[in-house]
């Protein structure tokens, strides 16, 4: 709920190359609504920083295939790696870099962020187990089924399958 507040996917725009993906996303009704207590600190503080002013974007988030996301907020660049540790686990090593001023004279800014960051992360963490469960379930029981993907805000996903497909397929007995 904190991010869906935060930034409008609705108004998603995509950039696609053979290798990555990138989103650009505005913020949603200039910060004046949050999904939760921790984006209403996080969108304060973000306000504070652009003299109350909501910046016109609120996420780009670039993937770069296939284990690398890049995500800048405002005045906070992410890096993500994912390293897989085997068929259904993973360690995702998580980089936060802000501006040299805020990083130094700015706490509550850098605080803020990060239980956001977490927020998600954690909402993430469970979308993720409950899709594992049911794949696994479908594979206990010698199923495959697929749904369409949801577009836009999917159309990442599908491209980011294409490219499996054409980078793993001509290695695959």
């Amino acid at each position: 709920p904190g991010l869906r507040d935060f930034v409008d996917c609705r108004s998603i725009a995509w950039e696609m190359g053979d290798w990555y993906n990138v989103q650009k996303v505005p913020t949603k009704r200039g910060l004046q609504r949050a999904g939760s207590q921790v984006y209403r600190d996080w969108q304060d503080q973000v306000l504070k920083q652009s003299d109350g002013i909501a910046p016109r974007l609120g996420a780009i988030w670039m993937l770069y295939y296939p284990n690398i996301m890049i995500e800048w907020y405002p005045w906070v660049l992410i890096v993500s790696t994912v390293i897989p540790r085997g068929a259904d686990a993973c360690t995702n090593v998580v980089e936060f870099f802000f501006p040299e001023k805020i990083a130094i004279e700015d706490r509550d800014y850098v605080e803020a962020e990060r239980r956001a960051y977490i927020e998600t992360a954690l909402e993430d963490e469970i979308i993720c187990n409950r899709m594992t469960e049911g794949r696994r379930a479908l594979f206990r029981q010698g199923l495959n089924e697929v749904g369409p993907y949801q577009s836009p805000t999917e159309d990442g996903m599908r491209q980011f399958h294409e490219f499996l497909h054409r980078e793993l397929d001509p290695h695959l007995l």
